[in-house]
Parts: C-alpha cells; sequence; structure tokens
C-alpha cells in the first residue's frame, strides 16, 4: 500500500474525530483538508508504521490553533462551547453526547476522543496530544468525572458485576 492510499483509508476516521471535536461539519472539513495537505507535502518525511500517529497529532495540532485563533477574535465575549447542532436532532443521543462533550476542556476532550472514539492505545494518544502518558491518564479521568457529573452519576460509583443482581429490593439473596 502506498503511503497516499493508507492515507486514503485514515481519513474517515480523520473526519469523525474532527466533527467530535469540534462539533462543526464545516470547521471539521476544513482541518481535515489542511491535514491531509500537510501529511502529502511532509510523506516522505514519516514511516509507515508511524503514519496514523502523526496524521492525527498534525489534525490535533491545526484544531489547537483554530482555537486560539478564534479565542483571539472572541475576547471579552462568553466562551463558546465546540459550536456543533445545527444538524443535530433535538432531543436525538447524538445531541445529548455533544452536549456532554461540551463540557470537557479540549485537552480532556482530545484524549478521550483518541482513547475511545478511535481506538487509539495510551501510549499512541499520548503521542499524538504531545504530551506524557500520566498528563494523558490525569485528563481521562477529569474526563471520565466531568461526563459523569454531567449525567448526574457518581464518578467513584461502580457496578460490581462479579455480586450476584438482586430483582427486588426487599429480597435478601442467601448462599
Amino acid at each position: 500500500m502506498t503511503s497516499r492510499e493508507a492515507i486514503e483509508t485514515l481519513t474517515p476516521g480523520l473526519r469523525r474525530y474532527a466533527r467530535a471535536l469540534t462539533g462543526l461539519g464545516n470547521a471539521a472539513d476544513e482541518i481535515v483538508q489542511a491535514t491531509l495537505m500537510r501529511t502529502l507535502e511532509e510523506e516522505r518525511r514519516w514511516r509507515d508504521d508511524e503514519l496514523k500517529t502523526r496524521v492525527y497529532a498534525t489534525l490535533t495540532q491545526l484544531n489547537r490553533q483554530r482555537q486560539r485563533t478564534q479565542a483571539i477574535r472572541r475576547q471579552g465575549e462568553a466562551p463558546a462551547g465546540r459550536g456543533g447542532g445545527a444538524s443535530i436532532k433535538p432531543g436525538s443521543r447524538r445531541e445529548a453526547i455533544s452536549k456532554a462533550l461540551d463540557v470537557l476542556a479540549i485537552e480532556e476532550r482530545e484524549g478521550l476522543l483518541l482513547i475511545v472514539l478511535e481506538g487509539f492505545s495510551y501510549q499512541e494518544a499520548a503521542e499524538i496530544i504531545g504530551a506524557p502518558k500520566a498528563t494523558l491518564v490525569a485528563r481521562l479521568m477529569r474526563a471520565r468525572a466531568a461526563l459523569a457529573a454531567a449525567q448526574g452519576l457518581d464518578p467513584r460509583s461502580r457496578p460490581n458485576l462479579s455480586a450476584p443482581q438482586r430483582s427486588a429490593g426487599h429480597l435478601r439473596l442467601v448462599k
């Protein structure tokens, strides 16, 4: 497989990641296009085994630059979320996920999406975001806690899957 074919196979995942980061179809498409252009310009520098990580890192960096530029333009205005939503049906599961992602800081959102949505390992995700693995893990913990809190759940409680399930609260399980 050539580098160009490898890049082409990465495009759907890049679009998914960019849309989840930005919440905006147009902005996501622009970031993906810029990522692909930069990748093609620099393709001779990378080995095939690091291509996927480098392409996602490029997209992540371009999104950060876009956000910094927007923040400078918006100085003095109320902070905006990811801005998504025009094409999302109100009350849909997708809208609920989008709103939940809006509560996360961009660093937390990046790590969470790379691990959960794109399936990268912790080490790969840490390389993509340009931070140590321990930093990524800390961001993931904060992201998960924030999402749990947004859903009205206690982030410290975890279901005990090894315990027998009780169907009625007034019955006691006797072994």
